[in-house]
């Protein structure tokens, strides 16, 4: 009777492992053992239920006691390395494929699970070998042609990649992670579109697939389409509300939105769930920064600058907010530690340049601009900085070509137009002033703004004045008044007396010497905001 029953308890523990029911699997193999304590095959299938649920120490366990007593059979060798594989016991898992292939030179499954070491290892010629075998030996076999794309997506040979993604889509429809690698393969190539449709086809065949909602919530973001973000990234903190990437995701999503406060609520939680997300550290500092909330933005970037590993990037976002606090001493502290990271960052020697100006260190700013134009030659914003820091030396005609060099690569962006009117319509040197240009690039700068920016009308009016233009300059200047931020609208007043009077704004020139320490004059210049 004994046998019989073994053979039934066998059975059942077969039916409930492959309906993914490992707990009873388990159960009936411990009868099967408990009743025939030699029956390898038991061992090999408790195994199999361990290894599912991922307790992989007791797969390992039951794998091995299956290879004592069956030696010779590469099904034992092959199950043990797959579980050192999920440990990370990466030379073990090997040592088992090389006996499973030795006994079966052509198991696909081992080929395919022997590349997939190497390609972690950094091997890509050996595991796209172990791929293209796998293939060879079973045509139809999904995951290799999987894996294989993977291999070619990290070495950025997207038509390949592309190829073997859409081989194993068309051999497994509902190829859940296929989709979704594919979708990332596309918006490597900034096919975002097409992303958008692997991503959501995943979504639709597994609605509550963590991973597949995280994807698509974060294409839609990318691409503006908010509502659908967020009803993602919703649904997959219901599924896990203590998952600190999805609180991020939605937390950038509200910032994308420019809903600052539900945004900090989402960033707060998501570093609550994981200290050590440094991404939210940098964003919340962010969203304070948008609410005006300076002391902690700054402790956002402090505990970002303590993290490992070092990141340039949070160094230069604590400069920008010193340098808008004015302490300059201290940004350019922080920009030359970002820059000892990456030196090649652009975007921070021009901010190092711009804090260097405010302490009149022209000779060190310039040197950063021309730094940085060597790396990058068509970045505007370099331009129209070392426009400025000429500007602010008395060097006008190399301001103005600078300016005018912005403009031509930036034609979009407004205030290159608004500070070259400013100097053309109030320079302090008569050669340098062009009223009728000035009013061209004003303009066209507050049709830009929408003709809501009080400062930029400002500079029209001055324009208009210069050009001999003064009922018109009063009349822009008036508006200009009514539109201007508070910090600007006395000396905007100031500008408007001057029309009124029948008199354009003229720039103080620059001090021909430094100035002693303390020492204050007069500046009618005009005030940046931006």
């Amino acid at each position: 009777m004994q046998p019989t029953a073994a053979q039934e308890l066998f059975d059942r523990g077969l039916a409930h492992t492959d309906e993914g029911e490992y707990d009873q699997g388990i159960e009936c193999f411990d009868q099967v053992i408990a009743l025939d304590p030699d029956r390898a095959e038991a061992y090999l299938h408790r195994g199999r239920c361990w290894d599912r649920k991922a307790d992989h120490d007791r797969a390992i366990a039951d794998f091995t006691e299956y290879i004592r007593r069956e030696p010779d059979k590469a099904l034992g060798y092959h199950f043990r390395g797959v579980s050192h594989g999920k440990k990370e016991q990466f030379d073990l898992a090997m040592a088992d494929y090389e006996r499973t292939l030795a006994f079966e030179p052509d198991n696909s499954g081992c080929l395919n699970n022997r590349g997939s070491v190497y390609h972690m290892r950094g091997d890509r010629e050996r595991a796209l070998a172990d791929f293209d075998a796998a293939i060879r030996a079973q045509p139809d076999f999904a995951m290799a042609y999987f894996n294989r794309a993977s291999v070619h997506a990290g070495a950025e040979d997207y038509a390949e990649a592309m190829a073997d993604f859409d081989k194993a889509i068309s051999l497994d429809g509902e190829f859940v992670e296929g989709l979704l690698a594919r979708g990332r393969c596309l918006h490597e190539q900034d096919r975002d579109q097409e992303a958008l449709t692997d991503f959501r086809r995943a979504v639709e065949l597994q609605p509550d697939y963590y991973p597949a909602l995280m994807q698509h919530g974060a294409m839609c973001s990318s691409l503006g389409r908010f509502d659908e973000a967020l009803a993602d990234f919703d649904r997959a903190i219901d599924l896990n509300s203590r998952k600190a990437e999805a609180h991020y995701q939605r937390g950038m999503t509200y910032a994308r939105m420019q809903q600052w406060a539900k945004a900090e609520a989402d960033l707060s939680l998501a570093v609550r769930y994981d200290p050590f997300l440094a991404e939210a550290y940098m964003l919340r500092s962010m969203v304070f920064a948008q609410l005006n909330d300076y002391p902690r933005a700054l402790g956002d970037l402090n505990s970002r600058v303590r993290m490992k590993p070092p990141d340039a990037e949070a160094w230069y976002m604590r400069g920008l907010l010193r340098a808008e606090k004015k302490s300059y001493d201290q940004a350019i502290s922080d920009f030359d530690e970002a820059l000892k990271l990456k030196p090649g960052h652009v975007r921070c020697l021009n901010s190092r340049a711009t804090a260097l100006a405010e302490r009149k260190e022209y000779d060190k700013a310039l040197a950063d601009l021309k730094r940085a134009m060597d790396l990058d030659p068509n970045e505007h914003e370099t331009w129209y900085n070392r426009g400025k820091v000429y500007q602010d030396r008395g060097s006008y005609r190399a301001a103005l070509a600078d300016y005018e060099k912005a403009i031509e690569l930036g034609p979009d962006v407004s205030r290159y137009r608004n500070q070259a009117a400013w100097l053309l319509a109030t320079c302090s040197v008569d050669a340098f002033r062009d009223g009728p240009k000035a009013v061209e690039h004003a303009t066209r700068a507050c049709e830009m703004e929408g003709w809501k920016d009080g400062n930029v009308i400002d500079t029209l009016a001055a324009a208009l004045a210069e050009s001999g233009r003064f009922a018109e300059a009063v009349e822009r200047g008036r508006q200009a008044v009514d539109l201007a931020p508070p910090e600007l609208r006395e000396q905007i007043r100031g500008h408007l007396r001057l029309f009124e009077a029948g008199r354009p704004v003229r720039m103080n020139p620059p001090p021909a010497a430094a100035p002693k320490p303390g020492a204050r004059g007069k500046d009618v210049r005009k005030r940046r905001r931006r």
